[in-house]
């Protein structure tokens, strides 16, 4: 029916984690993406490409504009280095995503907006001109 790629290591994430099993989908689907994206080493299921290219991965990671992106990611690492018992790298991961959790509560808190809501932001005058554009296009149709 399906082609499914992920079920082994989700299956590895379900058994260590305990967490419901849409959320390990996720996590199995993100590292599989980590690797794609970010490591130049082939994906294996014993993730031992994670351990190796930590460093490398955390600073592309880095790069990533949207932080919700980067949060996501760097969490699904974490669910990695937890199968590989890699305490070393989970804490430095964790200390990161620690720092990207206070710069999103801070941009709540300020109501700054994210590069998506200002790419659809439109003022009040915007709005009323294409009220008007709109109004008239409605009267010449009718």
């Amino acid at each position: 029916m399906f082609n499914v790629k992920n079920k082994g290591l989700t299956d590895k994430i379900h058994e260590k984690r305990k967490c419901k099993r849409s959320s390990c989908r996720v996590y199995s689907s993100n590292l599989r993406r980590i690797n794609n994206e970010f490591s130049k080493k082939p994906f294996t299921m014993n993730l031992s490409w994670l351990g190796t290219d930590a460093k490398t991965i955390l600073d592309k990671i880095k790069k990533l504009a949207n932080i919700n992106q980067q949060r996501n990611f760097v969490s699904s690492a974490l669910v990695g280095f937890d199968l590989l018992n890699d305490q070393k790298n989970k804490d430095i991961y964790n200390e990161y995503l620690k720092k990207l959790n206070k710069k999103k509560a801070e941009m709540q808190r300020s109501g700054e907006m994210t590069t998506k809501q200002k790419a659809n932001f439109l003022s009040l005058s915007q709005i009323k001109k294409l009220k008007r554009l709109l109004g008239r296009e409605v009267n010449l149709a009718r």
